[in-house]
């Protein structure tokens, strides 16, 4: 079956996803690869040295090749064949073997053609082309997989849901995580071969799985899964015993998918300049304040990544206006949320924009205070609660009341989910541009409708006396909709009294000099317990669960001198360099999984993310 699904990968998918896998493969074989595809490439996609130091250059293309698609890469492989490689660590002067790589196969008069032209380039001494086609590439796809196929039940019924998954949903991050862990990274191996096949693996399983979302275009889903994917493989190098080098070049093929991933999500919101989906887009404030934070801060901790790691990367002054025009509409839905806001803050600092950072920041603390507090009616769901989870509790919430005061003030607020399955980022009804009663009733009278947004807030604000006279049916239909929507609830007594987040946001206003702030609201803090989680093995920070580490809770003082709270804010942690050896994955990976966030992670990321 595993050659099956691989066949099927290799049909459907595309050349980004090929040339992860395919750049595994040649690392599980013993080779040193460098994947370099870009504007200097000379027709090489991917140049390798094997065990016995020979050179070797790869030009990928999907599906098959026939006379037309020959000649309309002759040139890119003339410049394999001919054009030395010319890289760092290679020697220009040496020769290398080159190779066409395709996802499909060759029909008999392409493959004559390129006969007669490895004939000529012989002549000419220049090397022949070779072809690595879909048979072999299946052949040895499958060999590298054997080890990895699910064994037991369950592991193999969850990699048949995550193969069919709805790739415009989000990614299951718990599931995914939990199945590269039991299926790959549960137990280290005795032999340092077998503990570097597991990671090889991992890459080229993880391309097939997330097949459904590339087709989708579901960058998030793929960035949330490449940088899991990433934790996992460091965790489990420090498990294995293995020094940074031996999984360097699977991380750095990971990190690539990362960045050209959120370099898709950035180029697809600046082309939108809207943070609306599906047809229709009558998203609600809650969804859409939530997409908002989500984009704008993930892309905010990209364009950071990209100023830290390349001295001469200009300011992207679209992307810093579309931050300054949306940052109104963010919600800070729960302290899930924090890292994005992290980010936004960061940027805008970054870019010296001190007065929106400042008024966010602040903002941010202000909102913390008041719903972590003992006495709130509306508490903040802590850091495990994830956004999805967040959203439906505050929709079912919404229905309930709308049924309860039999209003239509905020059914379209209420109807932004799938009937079947709720989804935030990619909805599923479809309301065109008709009117919500119209919609109901069947008669689809189109409304003539210039800003969403603002008919949305016009609905949800009609007063309840225009309202009350609300037809049966439409409370019916609101009764379905909660019934087969399978919405979850949302315990808020659960996070009364105490917060993850709290001393973190803290000590970034300490970090900042805002001792005002902090003073005018010291007494309200210190009725606020700082929820911690101490983990026993700093590794497990790249990982959903752990056994191996227990939850603590600390008073703050009463009475806070300030020049302790300035040390604690500056304090450099020298129990551990794994953060820093990994700060380039780990800002990232704190986006996918907010519950692995602590003073030590956000403190270093705060202080070498340096202001331009």
């Amino acid at each position: 079956m595993i050659a099956r699904i691989i066949e099927n990968w290799l049909i459907s998918t595309n050349e980004i996803f090929i040339r992860t896998a395919f750049c595994q493969l040649l690392l599980n074989e013993g080779h040193n690869v460098k994947n370099i595809h870009g504007s200097l490439e000379h027709g090489k996609d991917i140049i390798s040295i094997d065990s016995d130091g020979d050179y070797h250059a790869y030009q990928l293309k999907k599906g098959d090749i026939d006379t037309n698609a020959w000649r309309k890469i002759k040139t890119q492989i003339d410049e394999l064949v001919e054009y030395p490689i010319d890289y760092v660590g290679f020697d220009s002067g040496k020769s290398h073997t080159p190779y066409l790589v395709i996802s499909g196969n060759i029909n008999a008069i392409a493959n004559n053609s390129i006969r007669l032209y490895n004939e000529s380039k012989l002549r000419n001494n220049h090397p022949a082309l070779e072809i690595i086609d879909k048979n072999e590439l299946l052949e040895r796809f499958t060999e590298s997989q054997v080890k990895f196929i699910p064994k037991e039940f369950d592991d193999f019924y969850t990699f048949l849901d995550l193969l069919t998954i709805d790739g415009s949903n989000f990614l299951p991050k718990e599931q995914f995580l939990g199945f590269l862990d039991n299926l790959i990274f549960n137990e280290i191996p005795d032999y340092f071969n077998d503990k570097l096949n597991a990671i090889s693996s991992s890459l080229i399983l993880v391309s097939y799985l997330l097949e459904r979302f590339q087709q989708s275009k579901n960058y998030y889903a793929l960035f949330e899964a490449w940088i899991i994917l990433a934790g996992c493989i460091i965790r489990f190098g420090k498990k294995a015993n293995l020094s940074n080098e031996n999984f360097k070049s699977s991380i750095e093929l990971v990190t690539a998918n990362v960045i050209d991933t959120l370099r898709l999500l950035k180029e697809e919101i600046l082309t939108k300049k809207s943070f609306f989906e599906g047809n229709g887009a009558f998203d609600s404030a809650k969804t859409y304040g939530a997409r908002v934070v989500m984009v704008l801060g993930t892309l905010a901790c990209l364009e950071l990544y990209f100023h830290q790691t390349n001295e001469n990367y200009e300011i992207d002054n679209e992307f810093l206006e579309l931050i300054k025009d949306k940052i109104d509409y963010a919600l800070f839905w729960g302290e899930s949320a924090f890292p994005y806001y992290f980010y936004l803050i960061k940027y805008l600092e970054f870019n010296n924009d001190d007065e929106i950072s400042n008024r966010l920041l602040e903002k941010l603390f202000l909102d913390i205070l008041e719903k972590s507090n003992a006495d709130s009616k509306k508490t903040l769901p802590s850091v495990y609660y994830d956004v999805n989870i967040v959203i439906e509790g505050l929709i079912r919430e919404d229905i309930e009341l709308d049924i309860r005061n039999q209003s239509l003030s905020h059914l379209i607020d209420n109807l932004q989910f799938d009937f079947k399955k709720p989804r935030l980022i990619r909805t599923g009804i479809k309301l065109e541009d008709y009117g919500l009663r119209s919609y109901l009733s069947g008669s689809q009278i189109p409304l003539k409708i210039k800003d969403r947004y603002e008919i949305n807030n016009y609905v949800f604000s009609e007063s309840l006396e225009r309202t009350y006279s609300m037809d049966s049916k439409l409370t019916i239909a609101m009764e379905k909709i909660l019934e087969y929507s399978n919405l979850g609830k949302v315990d808020y007594d659960l996070f009364s009294g105490s917060s993850y987040i709290l001393e973190i946001v803290v000590l970034m206003l300490t970090r900042r000099g805002k001792r005002q702030i902090l003073a005018e609201n010291w007494r309200k803090i210190s009725h606020i317990l700082y929820n911690k989680f101490i983990l026993e093995d700093i590794e497990d920070t790249f990982t959903w669960y752990t056994r191996n580490g227990h939850n603590i809770s600390v008073n703050p003082q009463e009475r806070q001198s300030w020049k302790e709270l300035v040390d604690k804010a500056n304090l450099e942690e020298d129990s551990s360099q794994l953060y820093p050896e990994f700060m380039d994955i780990l800002q990232f990976y704190i986006l996918a999984v907010p519950h692995r966030i602590n003073n030590d992670i956000i403190g270093l990321l705060d202080t070498k993310l340096t202001a331009g």
